[in-house]
């Protein structure tokens, strides 16, 4: 039993080679899996969401469409709606995006996704800024999130039916309202159960 231990390791690899082979390959399996799932990891960038208080930074009737490519970069989605050209960038949800709406390439309407963790609710603005002027309804918002209009400050929150907590908020240039109804209003319904 003085056998040098180069020609016990010989003899053992000799007798074991395939359960060595196997072990060697499966090692050689998880480092190559955690070296691509690493370069992986690296190489996927989340879109860019634009913070609420960057929106807050866009002029409503002044920042023109170049100045928002500029700021924001490269926009998520471009489209027309009721023809006016309407630009999304990613907010804090994956499926709601801030839509921005210019008229003759300037800023116009702003649809701000309003974050959950916010715990914003209607009150908040009913305390800053008075009784809201009137209360419309936007089928993309569901019955359960009217829209509270406040004229004089260029607002629209739309905020749940019985908890008040927001979920969106429009900014938009301060108009009465009959140009609001022919504008912004257009395809906005007077109550819930209208068929729009």
């Amino acid at each position: 039993m003085n056998q040098p231990i180069v020609s016990v390791i010989k003899k053992f690899c000799q007798k074991y080679w395939p359960l060595i082979a196997l072990f060697g390959l499966i090692i050689g399996f998880i480092i190559i899996s955690l070296w691509l799932k690493s370069a992986a990891d690296k190489k996927i960038e989340p879109s860019p969401v634009i913070e609420q208080s960057s929106l807050h930074q866009i002029e409503i009737g002044k920042t023109q469409e170049a100045e928002l490519k500029k700021t924001f970069g490269n926009l998520a989605k471009e489209y027309y709606e009721n023809g006016q050209k309407v630009i999304e960038y990613p907010s804090a949800y994956q499926y709601y995006p801030n839509k921005i709406y210019l008229k003759d390439q300037v800023v116009f309407l702003i649809k701000e996704q309003i974050a959950y963790q916010q715990n914003l609710n209607l009150n908040s603005f009913i305390n800053v800024y008075g009784d809201y002027n009137f209360v419309r309804h936007d089928r993309n918002l569901g019955d359960g999130y009217p829209l509270y209009i406040f004229l004089d400050q260029g607002l629209a929150v739309a905020a749940h039916i019985s908890t008040n907590r927001v979920m969106e908020v429009w900014q938009f240039p301060k108009m009465n309202r009959a140009d609001f109804d022919q504008t912004i209003g257009i395809s906005l319904s007077t109550s819930s159960s209208e068929k729009f």
